[in-house]
């Protein structure tokens, strides 16, 4: 496995967390629909025939009219889904563009950024000033920002050229991102922005879009070859080994190992990296002089999580 980042790990964890949810949500509506099929008589509501007991109490229909319902059900729920995949993908650059700001201090040493008396106060109260810097250039960079923007400029940043080798998917993250917007926005009709496109099974503003359920595996899919070719570069330009110096300064705190032949397999699972064993003894002794490692150990919350997950 070639290396991976943490926030590719907390990506892949959303995505699969969410098409988990639309399968479950659509097993659970053909599994309701067998069983009523075979349980209701003529035209009886389901509270009925359930004596009236919880959930069907909430469920005063009949069966025709249920798998009427159905329909709208599927449709409402592969909108969800479209709406959260583009939100895990540009959670993803904010992710990225912070870490690449925090590991590399000098690309951003003649950016301007704002900042106000009450974040002073919170800096003050033993949040680092830095980091808050950091957090507010983000911001600044991605904030009203289109999907796509924000993966030219993680792009940029971790000079990677991935979004021309794979225009394809940089596309179709587009098509899908302007989806999202008529969804939210527009109760799922065709917006200007997408008539512009030229799409042509968009015609008119009038027209209602139908998401399905091919519509929701097309973006994750060209969500994860993107994210895939970008890590490469991202990894090797930007992160090196410093996502691995957080999970060793997790493993430490939170589980006490210390001895590189019980890290460097965690390390091997988790981000798909061989460290040597000097990393790891000198990433621990800082650790315990209590030296502030500030591009680790504001990471490792994120760290945490992934090995809660993956241990």
């Amino acid at each position: 496995m070639p290396a991976r980042s943490i926030a590719y790990f907390i990506f892949k964890e959303e995505i699969t967390k969410t098409m988990s949810s639309m399968y479950f949500s659509l097993s659970s509506f053909e599994i309701t629909k067998n069983v009523l099929q075979t349980t209701l008589v003529g035209n009886k509501k389901i509270l009925e025939v359930y004596d009236n007991r919880f959930p069907f109490s909430y469920f005063n229909v009949s069966y025709d009219e249920y798998t009427k319902s159905i329909e709208h059900f599927k449709r409402k729920i592969y909108e969800r889904t479209i709406v959260d995949l583009i939100s895990i993908i540009e959670n993803y650059c904010y992710d990225v563009l912070f870490r690449i700001f925090v590991l590399n201090p000098e690309i951003i040493k003649d950016e301007k950024a704002q900042t106000t008396f009450s974040e002073l106060y919170t800096f003050s109260e033993g949040r680092n000033i830095f980091l808050g810097l950091c957090e507010n250039l983000v911001q600044n960079k991605l904030r009203n920002k289109k999907t796509t923007e924000m993966l030219e400029q993680i792009g940029k940043y971790a000079k990677s050229g991935y979004i021309t080798s794979l225009k394809d998917e940089f596309n179709k993250i587009e098509y899908y991102s302007l989806i999202r917007n008529s969804i939210v926005h527009n109760d799922s009709y065709v917006t200007n922005d997408i008539l512009k496109k030229n799409y042509p099974q968009f015609t008119s503003l009038s027209q209602k879009i139908n998401v399905d359920h091919q519509m929701c595996v097309d973006l994750s899919q060209s969500m994860y070859a993107l994210i895939d070719e970008f890590e490469i570069m991202y990894n090797q330009n930007v992160v090196k080994d410093n996502d691995a110096c957080a999970i060793i300064c997790e493993l430490y705190i939170e589980k006490g190992l210390e001895a590189p032949a019980a890290i460097k397999p965690c390390l091997n699972k988790l981000l798909g990296v061989k460290i040597k064993n000097e990393l790891i003894t000198s990433s621990i002794a800082k650790i315990k002089r209590k030296i502030d490692i500030i591009q680790h150990v504001h990471y490792q919350d994120k760290a945490r999580r992934i090995i809660q997950n993956f241990i």
